[in-house]
């Protein structure tokens, strides 16, 4: 199921842009956005504010990369 491969993939990575993600757990960023959404709702993921940078690209003008971060101390 693609809530748990987000879930996985955020979970170990910590930190990833919204690009990034997408290319872990092989989705469509648009159906990712809903899903981190919802997982920042219950306070398992927050979105960085602009400016904040993901693991390892230094491809994106600064702030324009969709980041999230994993916050939660609980699993599934």
């Amino acid at each position: 199921m693609l809530m748990s491969r987000l879930h996985d993939y955020l979970a170990k990575r910590g930190r990833a842009s919204l690009r990034e993600i997408a290319l872990g757990v092989e989705a469509d960023p648009g159906a990712l956005r809903g899903m981190l959404s919802l997982l920042e709702r219950k306070g398992c993921v927050r979105r960085l504010a602009a400016g904040g940078k993901c693991a390892a690209c230094t491809r994106c003008p600064l702030g324009s990369a969709e980041v999230y971060e994993w916050c939660a101390s609980t699993t599934k």
